[in-house]
């Protein structure tokens, strides 16, 4: 692969990349109230169940995008 194209690559994956992150942002966390009536303090829970499903969806997608970043940089 040649390097313009790598790093063409490479500029389309950050963009996936942000894009996700931007996902995850949007994603609407409990409000206090909600965090406050949380039972066990030791885990505390920023999403709802479904959304919580939806924010580790993201995050493994992010994941995937970081192995291909690396994989692109050290592809000879």
């Amino acid at each position: 692969m040649e390097e313009q194209e790598k790093a063409r690559l490479y500029d389309s994956l950050m963009g996936q990349y942000i894009q996700v992150e931007n996902q995850i942002s949007s994603v609407p966390k409990l409000s206090l109230e909600e965090q406050m009536e949380q039972i066990d303090v030791t885990v505390k829970k920023l999403y709802s169940e479904a959304n919580q499903m939806r924010v580790d969806d993201f995050r493994r997608q992010l994941i995937r995008i970081q192995t291909e970043a690396q994989n692109i940089q050290f592809t000879v």
